[in-house]
């Protein structure tokens, strides 16, 4: 999972995907409007992306506040988040779109940062956190790693560790508590040669989120994060376990850059806007455009589903599972693959009640990885 840039920023110029067109602009606040544009360079300042900005953003289903937010946060920032990158910055990305599977009605979890939103990605919540900052004492709710752990489905979580950051599965207090799980959160710099070497386990999440600099966070250089994750995928695909295998490429959240679809809004806290996904596999629907609705939680439900786990919430349990992305019978490779029927008794066995619908189409008021799936 990488970070903080919108579908339109990266692919609202793919040829066949819902794009940004010509002629779209968004007013200024100050009379002007700004004008969506390409962005002749490798990086940005970075743009307000907390859930208050997100709102504004977002506005009862307009999409109109982008400008608006990021000129409040800073004098000229409302250029930055009208402007899009394309295959001259990002011809890896561009590559994987043309030659594997790209979502373009992939949404992130909720209208909010980077930390509620990586949650949804691994517990289908986010437990009711709305900003980066995530409580001393620790996390509760449950999260995929329990499930995998508990059905003995093997696991990693290959993130960087440098000073002063803690991985985000660390933040559980039942993970953080057990030997056996904490050894499954590996270095990230023994990816490539785990991949090499065929040793990825069932489920795989990296997280390059935090001292290399290729998450892609704004200011960093989106060049050097291309060619970084192009680095990893040609390991997978070179290596042994590319025939059992299934990428799901994605950003946690669309950091403050317009797009111009207005995003579901399924419970009080999203979806939030779209972000890019791809999926990569041996058995993708080669070169298609995938035009279901899906977020993060969709991530979560393909496990469950191909594992036959019970969904960990509502949110995941109505997720689609992602499976329009790929063509399990015939996939080139000679061997079949079926994946199982969705586990029955979802509505008895979820731990959370269904959650209320708005009242209205307007965003909810503010009183709030990549991952790799073996097995397929």
């Amino acid at each position: 999972m990488k970070e903080n840039h919108a579908f339109d920023n990266y692919f609202g110029t793919f040829p066949g995907v819902e794009g940004l067109g010509a002629g779209r602009s968004l007013p200024d606040g100050r009379g002007g409007f700004v004008e969506t544009h390409f962005l002749d360079g490798t990086s940005t300042p970075d743009l307000p992306h907390d859930r208050e900005s997100m709102i504004r953003d977002y506005n009862g289903g307009r999409n109109d506040g982008f400008v608006i937010s990021a000129e409040a946060w800073g004098a000229g920032l409302g250029n930055y988040s009208m402007g899009y990158f394309d295959n001259h910055q990002l011809p890896g990305y561009w590559e994987l779109a043309s030659e594997y599977v790209i979502a373009d009605h992939y949404f992130h979890s909720m209208l909010g940062p980077t930390i509620p939103n990586r949650l949804y990605s691994i517990a289908g919540t986010a437990g009711g956190i709305t900003s980066n900052l995530l409580p001393p004492e620790g996390l509760t709710f449950p999260t995929i790693f329990d499930q995998l752990e508990t059905a003995k489905i093997s696991w990693a979580y290959y993130n960087e560790s440098t000073p002063g950051y803690l991985p985000l599965p660390m933040h559980f207090t039942a993970l953080r508590s057990r030997a056996s799980m904490v050894s499954k959160l590996l270095p990230l710099g023994q990816l490539a040669t785990d991949m090499r070497n065929g040793l990825l386990p069932a489920v795989t999440y990296v997280d390059p989120q935090s001292g290399l600099g290729v998450s892609e966070h704004p200011p960093e250089n989106v060049t050097r994060g291309d060619a970084w994750t192009m680095s990893i995928v040609s390991e997978l695909v070179r290596g042994p376990q590319w025939s059992s295998t299934a990428l799901f490429l994605t950003w946690d959240e669309a950091g403050g850059y317009y797009d111009h679809v207005p995003p579901p809004q399924v419970d009080e806290w999203g979806y939030g806007f779209r972000v890019p996904m791809l999926v990569i596999s041996a058995y993708a629907k080669r070169g298609s455009v995938d035009k279901e609705v899906m977020d993060h939680t969709s991530i979560l439900r393909f496990i469950s589903r191909n594992w036959n786990l019970v969904p960990l919430t509502y949110r995941e349990a109505q997720a689609n599972d992602m499976s329009s992305a790929f063509n399990f019978v015939d996939a080139g490779t000679g061997n079949g693959y079926v994946m199982p029927p969705p586990t029955p008794p979802i509505a008895q066995t979820l731990r959370e009640r269904r959650p209320k619908l708005p009242a209205s189409s307007s965003a909810p008021t503010d009183d709030g990885t990549w991952v790799i799936d073996r097995g397929v």
